[in-house]
């Protein structure tokens, strides 16, 4: 056996000499007693016998000197092994380095220690092969600092079974990258539960994915968040899902905003449900266009309201 002293003095080149029988047969003390040079000298070959309790033994230090190349000649096991205080030793380039199964076998514990550096590192490759699972394993911290980029490459399933916590943890910025699939793959809970800045940052473009189901299940708080451009993309299909509670929480420039065409496909609850004020708000081509069933819906309370506006109406 070595002393750890003569160990931790044998060259690089000395050290090369070595299999992966003998990197197997050092005891945890020895593993830990290797300089960073020496770390950084290993074959994968040589780390190939490196045992999961070798690995434990590591330091940051130690975790820190591995290149990519041995990074990504890790074994699963070995890769689970590793401590999670040293995993935020782990170079951005190591952990690039990393196949996608590879990612997929770190521990939940790891993966919620990885650095804001380190996961917006990560490669898009990487970020759309994560499972459900270990995506929301993800502390929302780690959420918060997912590049656009990252955004962009989210699958729609990954999207579907994000926990409302880590979604909300997306940044207004990521939010506006989201394209209509993506945002068409929310479910009905996340929806109810997005922050009304990101709400309103998500694009015209993406909203078209939205269905009426998802339009319906917008609480109050979040369509009045809706900007005018957004209420104007939406088609008439996506009107349907608008509550008469939510024709209520209306203001009146969301009102003035709706196309003739759109104002037209709203159904005679919903036409009733639009505050005498904000109805006065609607433009005039929109007035022109209300059919003879939606007139004959307004209350005497919203008639009263457009008295200025009836030569519009005749």
């Amino acid at each position: 056996k070595l002393e750890t002293a003569d160990l931790r003095a044998l060259s690089s080149t000395a050290l090369a000499g070595l299999n992966s029988d003998h990197i197997k047969a050092l005891s945890t003390d020895e593993v830990g007693a290797l300089t960073t040079a020496q770390v950084a000298a290993i074959s994968s070959d040589q780390l190939d016998g490196l045992t999961t309790a070798g690995v434990v033994a590591l330091t940051s230090a130690q975790v820190a000197a591995l290149k990519s190349d041995q990074f990504s000649s890790l074994n699963t096991d070995q890769l689970r092994a590793i401590e999670t205080g040293d995993i935020k030793a782990i170079s951005t380039a190591a952990l690039r380095a990393l196949a996608t199964d590879q990612l997929n076998a770190l521990t939940s514990n790891q993966l919620q220690s990885l650095s804001s550096s380190q996961v917006a590192a990560l490669t898009t490759d990487q970020v759309k092969s994560l499972t459900t699972a270990n995506l929301n394993a993800l502390t929302t911290d780690e959420w918060s600092k997912f590049t656009t980029a990252q955004v962009q490459v989210l699958t729609t399933e990954q999207i579907n079974n994000l926990t409302t916590a880590n979604l909300n943890a997306l940044g207004t910025a990521q939010f506006a990258t989201l394209a209509s699939d993506q945002v068409g793959a929310l479910t009905t809970a996340q929806m109810s539960a997005l922050e009304t800045a990101d709400l309103r940052s998500i694009t015209t473009v993406a909203l078209a994915g939205l269905n009426s189901d998802q339009i319906k299940a917008l609480v109050s708080s979040e369509v009045a968040a809706l900007t005018t451009n957004q209420i104007q993309s939406f088609s008439t299909d996506q009107l349907k899902g608008l509550e008469t509670a939510d024709l209520v929480t209306f203001s009146s420039s969301q009102v003035a905003a709706l196309t003739a065409t759109q104002v037209v496909a709203l159904n005679t609850d919903q036409i009733r449900a639009i505050e005498s004020d904000d109805l006065r708000a609607m433009s005039n081509s929109s007035l022109q266009a209300l059919t003879d069933p939606q007139l004959e819906a307004l209350s005497s309370t919203q008639i009263a309201g457009l008295a200025a506006k009836v030569t519009v109406l005749t």
